[in-house]
């Protein structure tokens, strides 16, 4: 079986599947697991260990759970050099947490990044007691 280089094969593919695989790919590499960023980061667990202080084990273990705490997601971030964004979709927008204190601040966020007005996050009134609150009750006014 006779092999091909694949710039020759991309190379020979109509200009609209070329396009559609780029987007494909650039898809995927926004969506991957932790292991695959490190990965893709060219770190091991053991250098990735170092920078965020623990053994390799655990780094294999936050790797592999399927849920873990928001600060051991920015720890691990961190130590690639990333920095964790946390961005909330509704229906009217996107809203990126600022912080997950009692102070917490949102912002809007728009399609140039960030929008540079925060507000305080909303106070939900408190549902009388023994009710839940409604779903309107709990949406964020965003501010457009």
């Amino acid at each position: 079986m006779k092999t091909h280089k694949w710039a020759d094969l991309r190379a020979q593919m109509p200009a609209e599947h070329r396009a559609e695989v780029n987007r494909r790919v650039a898809a995927e590499l926004k969506q991957m697991p932790l292991y695959r960023l490190r990965q893709a980061r060219r770190l091991t667990q053991k250098q990735l260990g170092e920078a965020m202080r623990i053994d390799q084990s655990r780094v294999s273990k936050i790797e592999r759970r399927p849920d873990v705490y928001v600060s051991t997601l920015r720890n691990f971030i961190g130590a690639m050099g990333g920095e964790l964004e946390l961005v909330a979709k509704f229906p009217d927008g996107r809203v990126k947490i600022g912080s997950l204190g009692d102070e917490d601040l949102i912002g809007i966020v728009e399609d140039d990044g960030l929008t540079p007005d925060f507000a305080p996050a909303p106070q939900h009134p408190a549902p009388a007691e023994g009710r839940s609150p409604s779903k309107a009750a709990l949406q964020p006014k965003l501010k457009t």
